[in-house]
């Protein structure tokens, strides 16, 4: 699935993530992240209907190099889940 990412927004350093496979949760998207920048937070929409997340997220970095960095890295980028873990 290819990954939405971008609009760096707000001060600087909160991008929107969206198109996130349903079965991916916060303990692998902040490794992915963190890879471009320190995260200082990360808010995975969750539906608490189904228990899956809903698809996007909020990542808030440290400073806004590592925000633009995530937004060129992530991208349209495709993530294959499987058991074991994320390729990017």
């Amino acid at each position: 699935m290819k990954v939405i990412c971008g609009c760096v927004y707000g001060w600087d350093v909160q991008v929107f993530c969206g198109r996130i496979p349903k079965e991916i949760f916060e303990d692998e998207l902040i490794p992915l992240f963190d890879k471009c920048g320190t995260v200082w937070d990360l808010r995975l929409m969750m539906d608490p209907m189904s228990g899956y997340n809903r698809s996007f997220c909020f990542v808030t970095f440290t400073e806004k190099v590592g925000a633009t960095e995530a937004v060129k890295q992530v991208t349209n980028c495709t993530i294959h889940c499987s058991l074991t873990h994320l390729i990017l």
